[in-house]
């Protein structure tokens, strides 16, 4: 590659104007395709495995949010996340970040896996997250009360965001719902697997099990597994903050869910915010096979009523095509839908995929449901799966979970990790040899025409289509 053309380009196309119209990566699709994350920013390492301390993933959130930055992991293994000194009796790693990029794939190894708290990244804007494992799991100590070992919230949480993208990660074993993610703007979550929410693990309102929380205005979620969650899986948020999901326009597209606990598992999408509210919905090309957990007489999802204290403001829109559930064919997806909100079929129902002259760039590409189940085992979850996630695959494909938990009695639907395989093992694994400490392997540098000592050739262009040097890296680890 002509060195000289790169770093004119760079002068020529500052990376202000390549903003909205370069891909936060290549595979990046739907409402936050655009985030560019740290682009052209520095890098930030994470060298130990530590909560807390230079070096530690928490240590990274906080250099990272005061400029532009890559994350990138020297380290691959477990990060147990411990209490949070902000946030009395709160195990989380909280981070505001903004132009920022979280690079789990440049973990040596099987990769990075967070446990014991959530990471809550609420209020973020402009992020980038790739290939990260979160699972919440309980204290696990034999000697106290289930309720004693409970940890309050999810693997994820993002809320009152904006243009953020969560690709090729994974969340699961938690005690509330193992993701949340609403009231944020141009958001995607994709290829990820959302599993296991954990059924009776002392909360204190009772039993749980719940997969994910999602909504956006607008937000896409497409080719992500839900596997073996009780309920909310998903639930659909709803138009329910005259602040934040007001007007919400969502992407539920070549999604996988797997052995729900209940009919109505995946249900929501109330349009409840106020006057001048809206929830419009692309339901298409979506894959469900029901497991031991609910085995029959199942729907692709509940319009649900109005919470309790609330009142609709007006009928959700929503548009279903080429949905599949296995063992019960139709040829009409409003057979398997559950109309709870009071609302005749014919003023939920859109004739043609719904759209928005100032979203139609934005919009999903969407293949049969058939297609993306293939896709789905194939591709979602970590570059590199765990124990876990591999198991998780293969339950789906036998549809026959390995694990269940003694309160539950069904099958696939466990209290705790100890239920299941309990915490999985990665073996040490070296790091990539890089001098100039610009996240990038040296003997990549050294194929590619770069100096491996000159950190700053990472922020040079160094594809056709605008990405950095160090994005290029960054996105072959993940095959593209």
């Amino acid at each position: 590659m002509n060195r000289l053309i790169v770093s004119l380009t760079v002068l020529l196309c500052p990376w202000t104007l390549l903003a909205q119209s370069l891909k936060a990566f290549p595979t990046a699709e739907g409402f936050g395709k655009y985030a560019s994350g740290g682009r052209g920013g520095k890098v930030v390492e994470v060298t130990n495995l530590n909560d807390t301390g230079e070096g530690s993933l928490r240590w990274a959130l906080t250099e990272a949010g005061k400029e532009n930055a890559t994350i990138v992991f020297r380290v691959s293994g477990i990060i147990t996340i411990g209490p949070n000194p902000q946030r009395k009796g709160e195990h989380s790693i909280r981070a505001k970040l903004k132009n920022v990029t979280i690079a789990g794939q440049t973990a040596p190894g099987k990769g990075i896996l967070l446990r014991g708290g959530k990471l809550n990244l609420g209020g973020s804007e402009n992020v980038i997250i790739r290939n990260i494992r979160s699972r919440l799991g309980t204290k696990g100590d034999p000697t106290k009360t289930k309720k004693e070992n409970f940890i309050e919230g999810g693997a994820i949480g993002i809320e009152n965001g904006r243009n953020i993208i969560i690709d090729h990660c994974c969340f699961g074993w938690s005690g509330e719902e193992n993701m949340t993610m609403y009231d944020n703007q141009f958001t995607t979550v994709q290829w990820c697997i959302i599993h296991e929410g954990l059924y009776d693990a002392g909360h204190h309102k009772g039993a749980r099990g719940y997969g994910a929380q999602w909504d956006g205005s607008p937000a896409t979620f497409h080719h992500n597994l839900l596997a073996s969650n009780d309920s909310r899986s998903a639930r659909i948020n709803g138009a329910t903050n005259p602040k934040g999901d007001k007007n919400v326009f969502l992407e539920y597209q070549n999604n996988v869910n797997f052995n729900w606990g209940r009919r109505n598992s995946c249900y929501g999408g109330e349009n409840e915010a106020g006057e001048g509210s809206s929830h419009e919905c692309n339901f298409i090309g979506n894959y469900y096979k029901p497991g031991p957990a609910h085995p029959q007489d199942n729907v692709l999802i509940e319009l649900s009523a109005a919470r309790k204290g609330k009142t609709l403001t007006g009928p959700s829109l929503w548009y279903f095509a080429d949905n599949v559930m296995e063992g019960q064919k139709t040829s009409d997806d409003w057979l398997l839908v559950s109309n709870k909100t009071g609302y005749a079929i014919n003023q939920l129902k859109a004739l043609q995929p719904l759209s928005r002259q100032e979203y139609t760039d934005y919009l999903t590409p969407a293949e049969s449901a058939k297609k993306a189940y293939r896709h789905v085992l194939q591709r979602a979850g970590t570059i590199r799966r765990d124990a876990v996630e591999r198991r998780i695959i293969e339950d789906v494909k036998s549809g026959q979970p390995r694990y269940s938990g003694f309160q539950a009695h069904r099958q696939g639907i466990i209290d705790s990790p100890a239920d299941a395989e309990g915490w999985p093992q990665y073996a040490d694994a070296q790091p990539v040899v890089d001098r100039d400490h610009d996240g990038m392997d040296d003997a990549w540098e050294l194929k590619n025409g770069l100096d491996p000592m000159n950190a700053e050739d990472r922020n040079v262009q160094f594809s056709k289509e605008g990405y950095t040097a160090l994005e290029v890296y960054m996105n072959s680890l993940m095959g593209e």
